[in-house]
């Protein structure tokens, strides 16, 4: 560009401006925008707004928690009594074992040959013992220790329980004799009670014994059972 061209650019550049009030500097393009002290107070706002809205749209809101606490009662109210349900249960295995562990003594008994006093005695088979029991006397919530080996006719079945216990067991006997005969479909009934929960009302288990035609002593296939889980 030439002199006379840098003169007039020069000229027209520093002129003030006919619509300005007063003069007009020259910008160049390169140089840094400048943000008003206004502006920059906007800009600094924006960020606590944004971390505000994050926060709150990771809160639970008040019908989410009711929802929650629904959710959860309905859980409880099922699952408690289930367990509980599931507990007692659990204690009633304690019956059913040791009414079978009764039965096992008095067939070893019944099938055992005993023989009166004398070389002439003869020997015999198809002995039962006394009926006794319930033992222990009482029963309750708590589990306790017992030994039944105190009384002769659970001694004479071999009937001991070296872990406490919550039922009370008893022997129901048809006879105290070796006059055992076959077919008797009432020779023995075994039973088994206990408050599981400490009401009053006793959950029952029941084992009937009897002789085959062999005169051998079977079971029922099954407990009879009154109020299992009261």
């Amino acid at each position: 560009m030439s002199r006379g061209h840098d003169d007039a650019w020069n000229t027209v550049a520093h002129e003030p401006c006919a619509h300005a009030s007063g003069p007009v500097r020259a910008v160049h393009a390169d140089a840094p925008r400048r943000i008003s002290p206004s502006n920059r107070r906007t800009l600094a706002d924006l960020t606590p707004r944004a971390g505000r809205s994050q926060a709150s749209s990771a809160a639970f809101t008040l019908i989410e928690l009711m929802i929650v606490v629904a959710i959860v009662g309905v859980l409880a109210a099922i699952a408690v009594p289930a367990f509980i349900g599931y507990v007692r249960r659990s204690r009633t295995a304690e019956a059913t074992a040791n009414l079978k562990s009764l039965f096992v003594g008095a067939f070893a008994y019944y099938e055992s040959a005993r023989t009166g006093q004398g070389v002439g005695a003869m020997g015999v088979t198809g002995c039962t013992v006394a009926s006794a029991g319930p033992l222990p006397p009482t029963v309750g919530v708590s589990a306790q220790q017992f030994d039944h080996s105190t009384n002769p006719s659970f001694r004479a079945l071999n009937f001991r329980i070296a872990d406490p216990i919550r039922f009370q067991y008893q022997i129901v006997s048809a006879s105290s004799s070796c006059t055992g005969m076959p077919n008797n479909p009432n020779v023995y009934t075994f039973v088994a009670m206990a408050d599981l929960d400490g009401d009053g009302t006793l959950s029952t288990f029941e084992l009937a014994v009897g002789s085959d035609p062999n005169n051998e002593l079977y079971r029922a296939p099954g407990f009879y059972v009154v109020d299992e889980l009261e």
